[in-house]
């Protein structure tokens, strides 16, 4: 019998960085972070993709000036949760 699969483990990933979700959830996790730890990161990407598609903007233009200018618009937008680096 196949185990079911809970609403928490899964990210719903659009945009310009949707392509690389699969290959950055199994870095995660070769990385040592648990499930749950890789499910609240691939949101933070998921958050940050939607924003890209939304500004027009593909991954040609990720920079880190990009990330600061999505963290402002996080904490301008109310967003309390920490910023996460890896």
């Amino acid at each position: 019998m196949a185990r079911s699969t809970s609403r928490v483990s899964r990210v719903l990933m659009t945009g310009p960085v949707a392509r690389f979700a699969d290959a950055y959830r199994a870095e995660l996790l070769e990385r040592g972070y648990t499930p749950l730890s890789a499910v609240n990161e691939l949101r933070q990407v998921a958050g940050f993709s939607r924003w890209l598609e939304a500004g027009g903007l593909g991954v040609a233009e990720l920079s880190e000036m990009r990330v600061e200018e999505f963290r402002a618009w996080q904490r301008a937008s109310g967003c309390t949760g920490p910023p996460t680096r890896s």
